[in-house]
C-alpha cells in the first residue's frame, strides 16, 4: 500500500517539473524573454533527482529501506520547493502554496505523523528563505518578518490540522481494518461450515431461481442448479411446505431416496437442506429382513423339533406294518402316498432346521469355475431341463478361487439355478458369471445368476427374501430366504434386479479370503 502512495509522490513530482518546464518554453516564445539560468539550473535538477530516484525505488525490496528512500524525496522536494520560492521573489513568491502540497503527499504516506513533520520541515524552510532573502536582519523588516511568521505559522497550523485529519482517517482505517477482518473470519467460518457439512444446502430466492449450492449439495444431486428455475426443474420435489419430507430422485447415474426440509426465510427465499437416505433406508430393509429371519428361524426350529419326532415315529409304523401284513393293492397304494407326504414333510422340516440354524462354516478354497461346472453337471439332469429348451452358460475366469463353505455355496447355487429354471416357462438361457472385485480395499468374488424368464413385477421385488413368501403353488417361502442366509454367514451381500417379461438377475458377493473369523477357526481346527 504505501509502494502505491508513493508512486504517486513521484508521479507529482515528475508532473510538476513538465509543466515547469513547460511554461517555462510558452512564456518565452511568447514574450521572447530568456529564463533565469537559476530556474533553468532547478528543472534540470529536477529532472535528473527524478531519474534517480524512480528507478531505485523498483530495486528496494524491504520496508525500511523504502520508508527511508521517502523521507529522502520528502526532504529533496521541500527542499527544492524551498530553492524556487527563493529565486521567485522569497516570501512574496507564488510558489509558496507548494508547502501545502507537499503537506499532504507527506500525510499520504506516513498519515498524522508526516503532516507534522512536513508541517515543520516546510515552516524551517519559509523562514531560512526570508533570512536568506534579507539577511540576519529581517526582524528589522516589520512587513517580511510578520509575513514570515505568519506563512511559517500557516503551515504549522496547516500541518496539525492535516495531521488531524489524517488521525481520524487512521483511527477508521484500523476499525474498517478490524471490520473486515472479523467479516472475512466470519464469511471464512460460514464458508467452512456450509461447504464441509455432510448434508445438503440450497438458497432460492423468492422467484425460485437457486442462487446457492454448497458442496455436498452437488454430490447428492450430481450437478449444479445454479442460476436455474426450481419450478423448472427434476427438483421440483425440494418444493414443499414446511417439514420433513422423502422423495425418490433419479439422475443420469442413478436413483436415490433424498430426504429435505424447506424453510421459508424473510425476504421470500427459501432454503432446502436434504440429505441422501438411499444407503439408511437400504439398511433399515435388511435390518427389518434379519428381525423376521431371526423371528421365523426360531419358531421354525420350535415346530421341526417338535414335529420331526412323531412324523418319523408315524413313518417308521407304516413301514412296520407294510413289510409284515399282507395287505390289498389299494391299501398299499394309500400307504406309499403316506409315506411319500411324510418324506415330503421331513424334507420341509430338514429346510426349517437350515433355515433356522446353518450349520458353522468350514471354509476351503475351490476353484469356482471347476465348481460351478460340478454343480452344473449335476442340475443338467434335471427333468424340468430335459423337458425345457433350457441352456446354462458360464462366465467365469478359470483361474478364480476363494474360501467358502463348499456345502452352502453348493446350496446357494442348486437354490437360485432351479428358481431360474422354474421362471422360464418354455425356452430360455440361464447365465452364471463370477469375477473378481475390489470393494473398500477388500477382495470380493461377485458371483450372478441370470435368466431370461418371466422376472418379477416392482411390488413383490422387495419381498423376495423373505420366508415363507412365494409366488408358487408348491412353493414353502424358504429356499431365497435360506440362500440369503447362507450369504449372510459368510459376511456377504445379496441383491436382486429383475423387470417382468425381461428376466432376473440374483448377484451374491463373498469375500474373497473368507470371513476374517471363519478363517481363524478353520486355521485353528485345522480346516
Amino acid at each position: 500500500m504505501m509502494r502505491e502512495r508513493i508512486k504517486w509522490l513521484m508521479t507529482f513530482r515528475v508532473a510538476f517539473v513538465l509543466v515547469m518546464g513547460a511554461t517555462g518554453a510558452a512564456l518565452q516564445s511568447v514574450y521572447h524573454d530568456p529564463i533565469a539560468a537559476e530556474l533553468i539550473f532547478l528543472l534540470k535538477a529536477g529532472i535528473g533527482f527524478s531519474l534517480i530516484a524512480i528507478p531505485s525505488f523498483y530495486f528496494l525490496k524491504n520496508s525500511r529501506a523504502i520508508s527511508i528512500h521517502a523521507w529522502t524525496q520528502i526532504i529533496w522536494d521541500i527542499g527544492y520547493t524551498s530553492a524556487l520560492v527563493y529565486v521567485t521573489g522569497g516570501l512574496y513568491s507564488t510558489f509558496i502554496m507548494l508547502y501545502a502540497i507537499h503537506i499532504l503527499l507527506t500525510a499520504s504516506v506516513f498519515l498524522s505523523r508526516g503532516a507534522l513533520v512536513a508541517g515543520a520541515i516546510s515552516a524551517l524552510s519559509l523562514i531560512s528563505v526570508g533570512i536568506f532573502q534579507v539577511g540576519k536582519q529581517i526582524y528589522l523588516e516589520p512587513n517580511l518578518f510578520s509575513r514570515s511568521l505568519f506563512s511559517a505559522s500557516a503551515l504549522l497550523l496547516f500541518g496539525a490540522f492535516v495531521a488531524f485529519l489524517f488521525k481520524n482517517r487512521e483511527q477508521l482505517a484500523k476499525n474498517l481494518e478490524k471490520t473486515s477482518a472479523d467479516l472475512k473470519g466470519l464469511n471464512d467460518l460460514h464458508s467452512a461450515i456450509v461447504d464441509h457439512v455432510p448434508s445438503g444446502i440450497l438458497y432460492s430466492d423468492a422467484h425460485a431461481n437457486v442462487q446457492l449450492m454448497n458442496q455436498a449439495a452437488l454430490q447428492i444431486l450430481e450437478r449444479s442448479y445454479v442460476g436455474e428455475n426450481l419450478k423448472r426443474s427434476n427438483i421440483e420435489f425440494l418444493i414443499k411446505s414446511d417439514g420433513r419430507f422423502e422423495s425418490d430422485f433419479k439422475s443420469e447415474k442413478s436413483q436415490k431416496i433424498i430426504g429435505h426440509h424447506l424453510t421459508k426465510l424473510p425476504n421470500g427465499g427459501w432454503v432446502i437442506v436434504f440429505q441422501d437416505v438411499t444407503q439408511i433406508r437400504e439398511l433399515e430393509t435388511k435390518v427389518q429382513l434379519q428381525d423376521k429371519l431371526a423371528s421365523v428361524g426360531q419358531l421354525a426350529a420350535g415346530i421341526a423339533h417338535e414335529i420331526r419326532n412323531p412324523l418319523a415315529s408315524l413313518s417308521g409304523s407304516i413301514q412296520l406294518l407294510k413289510s409284515e401284513m399282507s395287505i390289498k393293492e389299494s391299501s398299499d397304494k394309500l400307504m406309499k402316498i403316506v409315506l411319500r407326504e411324510t418324506d415330503r414333510l421331513d424334507h420341509l422340516l430338514q429346510s426349517f432346521l437350515n433355515y433356522a440354524k446353518p450349520s458353522h462354516l468350514q471354509l476351503e478354497r475351490i476353484n469356482v469355475s471347476e465348481f460351478v461346472d460340478e454343480i452344473l453337471s449335476l442340475i443338467k439332469n434335471q427333468p424340468a431341463i430335459q423337458s425345457h429348451k433350457i441352456s446354462i452358460k458360464t462366465s467365469i475366469d478359470k483361474n478364480l478361487f476363494c474360501f467358502v463353505d463348499p456345502r452352502h455355496l453348493k446350496q446357494i447355487f442348486w437354490n437360485l439355478i432351479k428358481n431360474s429354471i422354474e421362471a422360464i416357462r418354455e425356452s430360455g438361457e440361464i447365465l452364471i458369471k463370477a469375477s473378481e472385485r475390489d470393494h473398500d480395499g477388500e477382495a470380493m468374488i461377485v458371483f450372478s445368476v441370470e435368466d431370461t424368464g418371466a422376472g418379477i413385477s416392482k411390488e413383490i421385488l422387495d419381498k423376495v427374501f423373505d420366508p415363507f413368501f412365494s409366488t408358487k403353488d408348491s412353493g414353502t417361502g424358504l429356499g431365497l430366504a435360506l440362500v440369503y442366509q447362507l450369504v449372510k454367514s459368510h459376511s456377504g451381500q445379496m441383491g436382486v434386479e429383475s423387470e417382468p417379461t425381461r428376466g432376473t438377475k440374483f448377484w451374491f458377493a463373498l469375500l474373497k479370503d473368507g470371513p476374517a473369523e471363519e478363517r481363524s477357526l478353520s486355521a485353528a481346527s485345522g480346516g
